[in-house]
């Protein structure tokens, strides 16, 4: 009995990370979606004329991709990157800021795949042997003359708390994944296969 519980509770975790973030994401797109769709409506009848029966059905999806693009078009341009530039670099001059901005902008271009050679997948026996977690490589450093890897290993199913570990090179064993493809497992527990 207590064995099908624990069965049950952890399925249901399993189902909770799964769905989350599909509901979450469906609940953001709706009301975005709903909120253009108003917002479209209101304008048209500020119009002169009919044109409030342009208004259709889906017009505010529409609407919501086209800014979308829009906006990720402008981001690329090289006014807003020299404006992002600038901005990062009033940033590091702050005093008490600097180090928390400079380390949140470092993970997240790393999860963006923004720094090259930084997240890469490895596996590692970890919590004992026999058993192995699958960790992002960040980098190499040497102590006391031994070649050592450094890595992020994460939590599932938030891949953004886990935790830092430092480990002899021979301890990791490489892997096929991409840094897309072992988010997936880790997040999804490995219910999404690749």
């Amino acid at each position: 009995m207590v064995k099908r519980q624990w069965f049950i509770k952890r399925w249901f975790l399993q189902g909770l990370a799964v769905a989350t973030p599909l509901i979450l994401t469906f609940i953001l797109l709706f009301y975005t979606v709903v909120y253009v769709d108003d917002a479209l409506i209101s304008v048209l009848k500020l119009l002169p004329g009919n044109i409030d029966r342009l208004h259709f059905p889906g017009l505010g999806m529409i609407v919501v991709i086209l800014l979308t693009t829009t906006i990720g078009s402008i981001a690329e341009s090289w006014l807003v990157k020299r404006s992002i530039g600038v901005f990062n670099s009033a940033m590091s001059k702050l005093p008490v800021i600097r180090s928390l901005y400079q380390t949140i902008e470092k993970i997240v271009r790393s999860l963006l795949g923004d720094e090259a050679g930084t997240q890469i997948p490895i596996m590692i026996e970890y919590p004992r042997k026999g058993v192995y977690s699958l960790a992002f490589q960040t980098g190499t450093i040497k102590i006391e003359g031994e070649q050592m890897v450094t890595l992020f290993l994460p939590t599932t199913p938030n891949p953004t708390s886990g935790f830092y570990l430092i480990i002899p090179e021979d301890q990791v064993r490489e892997t096929n994944l991409t840094r897309e493809q072992a988010f997936k497992q880790i997040v999804s527990a490995g219910m999404i296969k690749n």
